[in-house]
């Protein structure tokens, strides 16, 4: 009885261990876009929007729209094709952040669509000058 009690516990001790291992690794795998979107942002306030949106699309390829991070994400492209110009592209990715994000967060990303907005405006009016 014993033998059977000492191989069971062993088999349940292994189990729990190879779960555990898995868990760990996945949050380990999962943290693995965090330095991508730190040099991000990095490279978003030095200006420098190609890189920034490099690795804002590797960050965006790491993660699915539940992870805290999409948001912002999506928000960080939009500030990059801001920068660029590309004032499209912009847009699309700040409605992509308002669509995903929580009714909560919507007045400032309102605040910021309205800003693009006007930023658009104002270069249709010198383009057309």
């Amino acid at each position: 009885m014993n033998f059977i009690l000492t191989t069971f516990a062993g088999i349940i001790s292994s189990l729990a261990g190879f779960y555990l291992s898995y868990l760990l690794i996945r949050h380990r795998a999962n943290k693995s876009y965090e330095p991508d979107f730190i040099r991000a942002q990095m490279e978003l306030h030095k200006g420098n929007s190609k890189v920034a949106l490099y690795y804002f699309h590797e960050v965006l390829n790491s993660i699915d729209a539940k992870n805290p991070f999409y948001i912002s994400t999506l928000v960080g492209m939009s500030e990059a094709f801001m920068q660029k110009g590309e004032f499209e592209k912009a847009r699309k990715y700040i409605k992509k952040a308002l669509a995903a994000s929580e009714p909560s967060n919507h007045k400032i990303l309102l605040g910021q669509l309205n800003k693009l907005e006007q930023k658009i405006a104002a270069h249709s009016q010198l383009t057309l000058n």
